[in-house]
C-alpha cells in the first residue's frame, strides 16, 4: 500500500508540474503579437487594397502605417495620399469583426532619415514641436500610437 501511495504522490506531482508548465506557455503564447509594416506604396495597388489587404489585417493585431517622415525643424511629412492611405487603411479595419481588428499606429521615420531625428533631438523646441505635430496627427488619423524608426547612422558626425 506504501508503494501504492508512494507512484500516485509521484504521478500527481508530475500532472502538476506538467500544468504548471502548461499554464506558463499559454501565458508566454497570449504576450506574443503580430505586428505588421504597411508601406505607403503597397496602398496605390488596388487589387492588393481590395483583395490582399482586408485578409492580412484580419491576422495582425498591429498594423503600422509606413511612410511619414520627420523634418529637422520637427514637422512632419504628412501628405495628401498619406492621409487618405490611413483612412483606407482604417476604413479596412472597421469592416473586420470586431474581434478580428488590429490597432492603427504610424511609423515614423526609416533608413536614411536619421539627420532628422538628431537634429530634433538636440533641440527642446523641436522636441516640443514634434511632440505636439504628433498629437495632431494622431488625433486627425485616428491612429493610437506611433513607431519612432530612428535607425542608427553608419557615417558622420552623428556617430560622435
Amino acid at each position: 500500500m506504501k508503494r501504492i501511495c508512494t507512484v500516485i504522490r509521484s504521478n500527481l506531482a508530475c500532472y502538476i508540474l506538467l500544468l504548471f508548465i502548461l499554464a506558463i506557455a499559454a501565458a508566454r503564447s497570449a504576450a506574443v503579437e503580430l505586428i505588421g509594416y504597411l508601406p505607403d506604396y503597397r496602398m496605390g495597388d488596388a487589387n492588393y487594397v481590395n483583395n490582399v489587404l482586408p485578409g492580412q489585417l484580419s491576422m495582425l493585431d498591429e498594423v503600422r502605417y509606413f511612410g511619414v517622415t520627420v523634418t529637422a525643424t520637427g514637422a512632419l511629412t504628412t501628405t495628401a495620399a498619406d492621409l487618405a492611405n490611413i483612412n483606407t487603411i482604417k476604413q479596412k479595419i472597421l469592416q473586420l469583426p470586431e474581434a478580428n481588428r488590429p490597432r492603427l499606429d504610424i511609423t515614423l521615420g526609416g533608413s536614411g532619415e536619421a539627420a532628422e531625428f538628431a537634429a530634433v533631438a538636440q533641440s527642446s523646441s523641436l522636441r516640443t514641436q514634434l511632440a505636439q505635430n504628433i498629437d495632431a496627427l494622431l488625433d486627425q488619423t485616428g491612429a493610437i500610437g506611433v513607431d519612432v524608426d530612428w535607425e542608427h547612422p553608419t557615417e558622420g558626425a552623428q556617430l560622435t
